[in-house]
């Protein structure tokens, strides 16, 4: 027993492969295009963050900072009475 497919069948079956094909092409340039894009600065912020060393920063105690500037407080107010001159 033989089987036979109209032709409008098999245009339809062909139509819906092309569109589902289109839509996954699509689809598929869509997601890339955005992860690829040279305006998103994406690989400019990856390289940057790689080529700076991991820094520490030398924290000090905070007496020691306060002490330090009492001492430049107290020159600075030894300098400027120092150039007054009295009438």
């Amino acid at each position: 027993m033989r089987i036979l497919i109209h032709e409008e069948c098999i245009d339809k079956l062909k139509r819906d492969i092309v569109m589902k094909f289109t839509v996954i092409a699509v689809t598929a340039a869509i997601a890339f295009s955005s992860a690829a894009s040279a305006n998103s600065g994406q690989a400019d912020r990856i390289n940057e963050a790689r080529s700076y060393p991991n820094k520490t920063i030398e924290t000090q105690d905070v007496r020691k900072t306060c002490s330090n500037q009492m001492e430049n407080h107290k020159e600075m107010h030894e300098q400027m009475h120092s150039k007054r001159e009295f009438r």
